[in-house]
């Protein structure tokens, strides 16, 4: 063996060590959740909750370290060694489909997605000229879904989107999903908010008959650290804010239960009307259109 073949051997050993819990093939039994946003806040109770009841983790992440020391306390925590991270940031919708394509590679069964990562900050154009909040908080879900939609019917699973109750002030602005003309951070949140319950609608609408429920919710009130990229009033309301811990529950009740045909709208535990816009189909076919070409999803992927 040269010197670099032994290198490049001891270099993986390396890594294999320090990230013990980086995604590999797993088994196919049991229930197997993907869930994004884990790393902090609603998404942390909710990876936390999940592993106690027994669920096989894939939580895709874009810090190897933050992600690994959060798999090991969860396995530590709930005697669950089946939670594992994939490497993914999902304000790039190339990596976003990298990291699905090799979730299907190691994960040969899926029965629960969780879109529940969301961000809020200042206005950041990406370098395929989307607008930061635009991906992270919809079009990132709407790519994963799409991409593990396959492997979802075939267990005949179940779809969670994690919305917000600022969709209710929120608007869709079909010909500027970008906020290119005019933008505020409240209002390029809340219009993603909004568009990932048109789309959860959308979903199960196009999903009728095929053994794949879909929720959607707002899970309460919580001061959770995505807020603390907004502006500065909004850093002071949010540390007065509760804790994640009951929003992270009701979101764990939604994937556990089985009263989710239609896409029902739930604020917390409790089923409520969704925002206007998510009654019209008219607008929700449009945004599933445009979707489909920001993101640029192809012919076999659609619905």
């Amino acid at each position: 063996m040269d010197q670099r073949q032994e290198s490049s051997n001891s270099d993986s050993r390396n890594d294999n060590a320090l990230y013990s819990h980086r995604l590999q093939a797993l088994p196919a039994e049991g229930t197997c959740t993907v869930l994004t946003g884990a790393t902090g806040g609603i998404g942390g109770v909710v990876a936390e909750r999940l592993a106690k009841e027994g669920h096989t983790l894939i939580l895709p992440a874009r810090n190897a370290e933050r992600a690994e020391a959060l798999c090991r306390e969860l396995a530590s925590k709930t005697n669950n060694a089946n939670v594992f991270w994939a490497p993914c940031d999902l304000s790039s919708l190339s990596d976003v489909r990298r990291a699905a394509d090799e979730i299907l590679t190691c994960a040969p069964r899926i029965d629960v997605l969780v879109n529940n990562a969301g961000m809020f900050g200042r206005r950041f154009v990406r370098v395929d000229g989307l607008e930061q909040h635009l991906v992270v908080n919809y079009l990132a879900a709407f790519v994963l879904t799409h991409r593990l939609l396959p492997r979802l019917r075939a267990s005949s699973g179940c779809i969670v989107n994690v919305s917000g109750e600022t969709a209710r002030i929120g608007t869709i602005r079909l010909r500027d999903l970008n906020r290119t003309k005019s933008f505020s951070v409240l209002g390029a949140y809340a219009q993603t908010k909004l568009a990932l319950i048109l789309f959860s609608r959308t979903l199960a609408e196009r999903l009728r008959d095929s053994g794949v429920t879909v929720s959607v919710l707002t899970p309460g009130v919580a001061g959770t650290a995505h807020l603390a990229g907004g502006p500065p009033w909004l850093d002071w309301i949010w540390r007065r804010m509760p804790g994640p811990e009951r929003a992270g529950a009701a979101v764990t009740r939604r994937v556990l239960a089985a009263d989710q045909e239609g896409a029902p709208y739930f604020v917390g535990t409790f089923r409520a009307p969704a925002p206007c816009a998510a009654y019209r189909r008219r607008t929700r076919e449009a945004l599933y259109e445009a979707s489909v070409q920001l993101t640029g999803l192809s012919e076999g992927e659609r619905l």
